[in-house]
């Protein structure tokens, strides 16, 4: 039984990853689109993404689970990238360390997020899981 609610709390965390970096991916900086150009503004989408971080999986600012949560542990940003304009698409981002590698065709978020499932039973040690999604900014 723990081993599958492990695995519903890993899509639940998945699914939420997926809505944040598309938050993201849609924070548009506003001075370049006047422009034509099309472009993430950083701050912005660092911001959208937390915040739907913390709604999806029920957590506080600091990260830290609400009453509620199936976690108990702490989430931990571990990386947040912004593929801009300015790098030329297609563009390949490479995270050696987690293993992760994306190639985005438009300006584009990449995040990984580190997350601790606490085992209900003494059957299973806790999980521990890096959870990476990214995506696209969407146009024509």
């Amino acid at each position: 039984m723990d081993q599958e609610i492990s695995v519903h709390t890993l899509f639940w965390a998945k699914r939420g990853m997926n809505r944040a970096v598309h938050a993201g991916a849609l924070q548009l900086d506003r001075e370049k689109l006047a422009l034509g150009i099309r472009s993430i503004d950083e701050e912005r989408a660092l911001q959208a993404f937390r915040e739907t971080l913390e709604r999806n999986l029920r957590l506080e600012p600091d990260g830290t689970p609400r009453t509620g949560s199936f976690l108990r542990d702490d989430v931990e940003l571990v990386d947040f990238y912004v593929a801009e304009e300015s790098e030329g698409f297609p563009h390949t981002y490479r995270n050696e360390s987690f293993d992760y590698t994306v190639t985005f065709s438009r300006p584009g978020v990449a995040a990984i997020v580190k997350i601790k499932y606490p085992a209900l039973f003494t059957v299973l040690d806790p999980i521990v899981w890096y959870v990476k999604a990214s995506a696209e900014l969407v146009y024509e």
